[in-house]
């Protein structure tokens, strides 16, 4: 099972691909352990979870991780 579509709370049947994820800079991944949540996620194809990617949006949420 794909990692992100459970932690993104794909439907069943769904995997998450051609998606999105940001960290903020620094998140520490401590293993064994839960990973982080991501900061900001979307997903490109039209599916009803999570937001949906725009080029935009994406820039906006970089922009604001970067500061």
């Amino acid at each position: 099972m794909n990692h992100y579509t459970k932690k993104l709370g794909y439907p069943d049947g769904e995997l998450a691909w051609d998606i999105f994820v940001l960290y903020q800079p620094g998140t520490e991944w401590i293993l064994p352990g839960p990973d982080p949540s991501p900061d900001y996620w979307a997903q490109h194809r039209e599916l009803d979870v999570g937001p949906d990617y725009t080029q935009a949006e994406l820039k906006t949420e970089l922009e604001k991780l970067l500061k």
